[in-house]
């Protein structure tokens, strides 16, 4: 472990004692040491000097050791860590250093690994090797190092369970026929002891170094160069995809892809965290018109000022935590590019980045997350599409610990060219209304708008969303039956100049109220219960006072039942009337008396049942209607009573049961389809003719 721990920085001079530990644990017990070797060629009678050389025996007892299950680059990669860690370049020694016997012995070797003049001098120039290079050779030692660790781990694995085996086994007789005690072959061996601790924080560190991820941004250097900076760099839009190249841009020659991604910031970041980018370093853009030089070097700046991870910081010790996050919007992207060059992007005063102008358009094309964990790991997620900000604020809010009540540091980031001040103000101030809320325990839901609507609500720690596609989506789960009242926490921007956002704000609980709103002709209900369910209704009715009646008194009946049954006093009922300034469109509210009516039920009228499998049974004037028995016919039949073939008039439900179920919203929407779909049986008169004749007309209008 020790020498896989000094592996992750500094790998060439660990490579090769890593390999023979490897070899000795596949072959164990059947493994031989390595003094044996240099006894046996001390046996045969070899006395040259550098075959006892302790890296030339190392060397040659690893390379001779690989089987054809290694890797094909295993051998080459070995050769090269013995070569870098002697730390004899060959081809800058000078005559006195060339006469040393260590350098004549290096030589020897690599002559016989058929190793040619230019490639010494690629191996001497190792820290002036390419980017692309160091990724390749980085990959080569990241997939001997998993190896090297795989079997450690079984390694460890199958000796842990092989003593545990041989703790329980019972004790064997092992006299021999000549009287001769001997324990069994194992039973010499020390016991397996191992830091269970350090193992998984060295596998820890490894997953952090090695594991590829699609928004990780890879490390490319563990102790291969001293100094990756580059001093010209390009960056090549093709198609959806940046590409990073190094040195210029060159359309005629093929070049070398250091990394790219449809994340510009994704790009950029690598580029800062394998430290390619330095104070002196020429970025240039090809074509030039996919990114402004001014977003590009706001861009960089902001990047180059996130700190690299210090080892002082990191914990190896249990699971990773973000420790800090970076939101760049729109990089690249101009919305309203095509309006703004008309000069039409302001069409209207509604300024909300979100949902901007009378076309409810989101300015927020895209947010790059960027995100650093406790484990030194940096990722990007790139995002786009009309939901980027719920996506964005989704993966902020759930990547907290339970344990910790802080949210990390969170900055925004935004250099497009238009309304890049309006948008970076909107998600700064969003994100910090959000996580500010949901810091206290037991928050209630938060509803905020985009395209769509969300609502927030924590559960069991987590953060979950309901996404609602229209108003009348929002509508369905704003009556959905609820635990407990929660006055909800609403965004500044959301359902702005809707009598729904001040009803929610305003809605006292433990109550069961009714609102109503007249507008243009038109009369709007908004019914909710104790526990802040609400349930909406519109109708067009000049009969107003009937209308409120009808609803009032019903819920006057369930809320007089469901306190009998739950042996408690009945809930407070309060009707309120809505009304809308014409000049400033704010929402006011005007307590209303409740008629006398209204607490006592009718003598006549209709009454409906719900038994426990949905069947509908329907009463009026004595006769009965079940569902059960006239199917789709339950309505016409009713409807058909009722008319008379004359009055059209369809009276409301005096009274409704649901079996097994006290909600106050659940019977109310029943009572709303009932009557909906009964009104739309009832047989419609047919329309008169004009009249043609003074007598027909005074007919017609009954003077």
């Amino acid at each position: 472990m020790s020498l896989l721990e000094q592996a992750l920085t500094t790998p060439y001079p660990v490579l090769l004692p890593l390999q023979l530990l490897s070899q000795q644990m596949t072959a164990y017990p059947q493994h031989r040491a390595l003094s044996l070797r240099l006894r046996q060629l001390l046996q045969e009678g070899v006395t040259e000097a550098r075959s006892f050389d302790a890296d030339t025996c190392l060397a040659s007892e690893v390379l001779a050791g690989l089987t054809d299950s290694e890797n094909q680059s295993s051998p080459e990669l070995l050769r090269r860590a013995l070569y870098f860690s002697a730390a004899l370049p060959l081809t800058d020694l000078n005559a006195g250093q060339r006469k040393r016997w260590r350098s004549q012995a290096l030589d020897a070797l690599v002559n016989d690994w058929g190793w040619s003049s230019s490639d010494l001098h690629w191996l001497d120039q190792r820290q002036s090797w390419a980017p692309s290079q160091v990724l390749k050779e980085r990959n080569q030692i990241a997939s001997a190092l998993l190896t090297v660790f795989s079997r450690l781990k079984g390694f460890i694995a199958a000796r842990t369970l092989a003593s545990e085996e041989s703790a329980e086994a019972p004790a064997a007789d092992t006299t021999q026929e000549d009287g001769d005690t001997r324990l069994p072959a194992e039973a010499d061996e020390p016991p397996v002891r191992i830091d269970k601790v350090r193992l998984n924080r060295l596998q820890n560190r490894i997953t952090a170094l090695f594991e590829s991820a699609a928004d990780k941004i890879p490390e490319i250097n563990p102790g291969i160069r001293h100094q990756m900076a580059e001093d010209k760099m390009t960056l090549n839009r093709r198609q959806s995809m940046w590409r990073l190249l190094q040195g210029s841009w060159n359309p005629d020659q093929a070049q070398d892809v250091i990394y790219q991604s449809e994340s510009l910031i994704r790009v950029l970041m690598f580029a800062h965290r394998n430290g390619l980018l330095s104070d002196y370093s020429h970025l240039a853009v090809y074509p030039d018109h996919a990114v402004n030089n001014f977003e590009l070097k706001a861009l960089i700046n902001d990047i180059k000022v996130i700190p690299q991870p210090r080892d002082s910081e990191l914990d190896f010790s249990r699971d990773p935590v973000v420790t800090g996050w970076h939101l760049f919007v729109n990089t690249g992207e101009k919305p309203q590019s095509e309006l703004s060059r008309h000069g039409m992007e302001k069409v209207s005063d509604l300024d909300d980045a979100l949902n901007f102008s009378s076309n409810g358009e989101n300015l927020v094309r895209t947010i790059e997350v960027f995100s650093r964990n406790s484990w030194g790991e940096w990722q990007v997620a790139y995002l786009t599409g009309s939901e980027v900000v719920h996506e964005a604020l989704m993966q902020v809010l759930n990547a907290r610990p339970l344990d910790n009540p802080v949210w990390p540091e969170l900055q925004v980031h935004c250099h497009s060219q238009v309304r890049r001040v309006v948008i970076k103000k909107r998600i700064e101030s969003l994100f910090s209304d959000i996580t500010s809320h949901f810091s206290h325990p037991g928050a209630p839901p938060y509803l905020f708008q985009t395209a769509r609507f969300h609502l927030l609500e924590s559960r069991l720690g987590q953060i979950i969303s309901h996404d609602a596609d229209s108003h009348a989506h929002l509508l369905k789960i704003l009556a959905l039956p609820r635990r407990q009242f929660r006055r909800w926490q609403i965004d500044s921007y959301a359902l702005k100049d809707t009598p729904l956002r001040y009803i929610l704000e305003k809605a006292p609980g433990e109550h069961w109220q009714l609102w109503f709103w007249r507008n243009n002709g038109k009369v709007s209900l908004f019914i909710m219960d104790d526990r802040g369910s609400l349930l909406t209704e519109e109708h067009t009715t000049s009969a107003v006072k009937d209308l409120l009646q009808a609803r009032l008194s019903q819920m006057n009946t369930l809320n007089e039942r469901f306190a009998g049954t739950e042996q408690r006093e009945p809930w407070p009922l309060i009707l309120s009337e809505l009304e809308q300034h014409p000049e400033t469109l704010v929402f006011s509210h005007v307590r209303r008396k409740i008629p006398p009516e209204a607490y006592s039920m009718p003598a006549q009228g209709m009454t409906a049942s719900v038994d426990t499998e949905r069947q509908l049974t329907l009463s009026s004037s004595g006769q009965i209607f079940r569902q059960s028995e006239l199917g789709n016919r339950l309505f016409q039949e009713l409807a058909t009573m009722l008319s008379g073939g004359k009055d059209t008039v369809v009276p409301f439900l005096r009274d409704i049961r649901v079996e097994n179920n006290r909600q106050l919203i659940t019977h109310m929407q029943y009572v709303r389809r009932i009557e909906y779909y009964l009104s739309a049986s009832v047989p419609r008169a047919p329309v008169s003719q004009p009249a043609t004749t003074q007598e027909s007309a005074t007919a017609q209008t009954g003077r």
